[in-house]
């Protein structure tokens, strides 16, 4: 069968089933399954799919059009440039949250010290720090910076491990299993965080509840309407941030005032920021103390 074939019956089919972004979606399923760049399919519409390559982008289109993620289908997701791999173990990372990637950076930079230490908690698959690793390499006190990334699940650090590997910074990153900050035996600079910050009531209410399903739900979910890995964490910086230190967390669009709040009882001097996203909806929060 033609790959022009395939791709029309297979958008088709996509639709039917209400897959959003069908079109891009069954492209890269197609990309994958016969190791073509897009500019192949466009401009060889009449090459014919082996019978074993045809055979296995027929199961893998059965398992997109029961809404299981396009992702772990093809085992990678773009992130701020650089490519990770991921799969059910761990959260695929969301646009969305390059701008905590961004945040990060502004914060980073303004730090004199040229020691640096740097915690990404909940790592998952650890584009976070990874991308920061990345993004620090033409400072001039990178030699000195140290990058940590922590998690609760032993295949996600497994996942994180690997995708540092293959980004050429994992004698940078030290990673640790444990709940949250408490793994962590030196005081950090700067927190970040994308933790569970979804409540189970806006979960199952999610129009992208059916691909949600099939990513861990400690990574999504979080009680006291979404926050308590939150403020747990919050707790956990009084004895794990430096003097002057920064914490930066994702939040949920209409969590801003809560954060702040709790914030403010912890750390009555801090500065506390709250960017929001394209979408004009709270999405980074950014807490600067001051010591």
């Amino acid at each position: 069968m033609t790959i022009k074939s395939l791709l029309q019956s297979s958008i088709t089919q996509s639709q039917k089933a209400h897959i959003s972004e069908a079109t891009h979606k069954c492209e890269e399923l197609l990309m994958h399954v016969i190791g073509k760049d897009r500019a192949f399919l466009w401009a060889h519409p009449e090459y014919v799919a082996k019978k074993r390559e045809e055979d296995r982008f027929h199961k893998m289109l059965k398992k997109l059009k029961e809404h299981y993620p396009l992702q772990y289908l093809i085992r990678k997701t773009g992130f701020y440039g650089l490519e990770f791999e991921v799969n059910p173990s761990v959260l695929i990372p969301r646009p969305e949250t390059e701008m905590l990637v961004e945040k990060s950076l502004e914060a980073i930079k303004k730090i004199s010290e040229k020691k640096l230490r740097i915690a990404d908690i909940g790592t998952g698959s650890g584009a976070i720090i990874i991308a920061l690793a990345k993004l620090l390499k033409e400072q001039s006190h990178y030699s000195q910076m140290e990058f940590f990334g922590t998690d609760i699940s032993v295949e996600a650090l497994n996942t994180a491990t690997k995708n540092a590997k293959n980004n050429g910074v994992l004698e940078k990153i030290i990673f640790k299993k444990g709940d949250l900050a408490e793994p962590l035996e030196e005081k950090m600079d700067i927190i970040i965080a994308n933790l569970p910050y979804i409540s189970q009531t806006v979960f199952e209410a999610s129009p992208t509840r059916a691909e949600l399903e099939y990513e861990p739900k400690q990574a999504l979910i979080a009680t006291r309407d979404g926050l308590a890995l939150i403020f747990k964490l919050l707790q956990q910086t009084k004895k794990h941030l430096s003097p002057n230190g920064t914490v930066l967390l994702e939040i949920g669009h209409d969590q801003g005032e809560r954060v702040r709040q709790y914030a403010s009882k912890l750390y009555p001097e801090a500065k506390i920021e709250i960017f929001k996203d394209f979408c004009n909806r709270d999405r980074v929060v950014r807490i600067h103390i001051k010591s």
